[in-house]
């Protein structure tokens, strides 16, 4: 049996715990509820409080709601082994009208920030999402290599340009492009298109690395080199230098 299976059947078998989930009702207003879809899919997402962007902590999925709508979210949820559902989080819910969890204009949602335990919660789905093209949020730059390195890369190595929340240094990146026979300076763009996990925005404060590989693999190895500015979705004009070896 795959391990991503058996990790949710795991979580699902876990007892229920109220002390360390966040529960409560979402609830649509009347200025609303006639324009709400009917067939929606309501999608419920934790992330750290502050945290915008990125892979979520825990997550759902409910077909057929109605409102006021009971939730909870828990470690039954986690999106990924190891991580804890703890601390004060951003709760999200989003009523979406063509099932994709990426949100899209039309939808409807709403938020609150509370930390395990608290239960009496309630979410009003009093926001409407506009529409906005992907482009808007995309970091386009330039990426050169430092002049001492000139000449001293392998032909055969590729470029990796990475996207995390700010502060964010473990985990699946929220973005990430892999570039062959690449030539410097190199004009890049990142965006919405280059998430990793359905459901995940390019949107808030990132962290932005460049890394020039010689081995093909993602992670860091002896002779990379690396570079990484902290910008903001939708920043034009960024200038990366690759420089020394990530590791000696």
């Amino acid at each position: 049996m795959p391990i991503e299976i058996k990790r949710q059947l795991t979580q699902a078998n876990l007892p229920p715990d109220p002390e360390h989930e966040i529960a409560g009702i979402v609830t649509i207003p009347d200025k609303l509820a006639n324009s709400a879809p009917k067939d929606g899919v309501l999608f419920l997402v934790a992330r750290p409080e502050g945290v915008t962007s990125g892979p979520p902590v825990a997550a759902k999925r409910h077909s057929l709601v109605s409102f006021p709508f009971e939730f909870n979210l828990g470690a039954r949820d986690v999106m990924r082994p190891g991580v804890k559902f703890e601390g004060k989080m951003t709760i999200t819910a989003r009523l979406d009208h063509d099932g994709v969890a990426d949100s899209s204009a039309g939808d409807i949602f709403g938020s609150i920030v509370a930390s395990p335990g608290e239960i009496n919660q309630e979410i009003s789905l009093d926001q409407v999402v506009t529409a906005q093209p992907a482009a808007a949020t995309n970091v386009t730059g330039t990426i050169a290599l430092d002049p001492q390195f000139e000449g001293k890369t392998p032909d055969s190595g590729i470029l990796f340009i990475f996207a995390r929340p700010q502060g964010v240094r473990r985990g699946p990146p929220l973005a990430v492009k892999r570039v062959r026979d690449v030539k410097f300076p190199y004009t890049f763009e990142i965006g919405q298109e280059d998430t990793m996990m359905e459901g995940s925005l390019f949107d808030g404060n990132l962290t932005l690395t460049a890394r020039l590989d010689g081995d093909g693999v993602a992670g860091a190895g002896p002779g990379d080199l690396e570079a990484s500015v902290n910008a903001t979705a939708g920043t034009k004009g960024i200038q990366m230098t690759l420089s020394a070896p990530t590791i000696q």
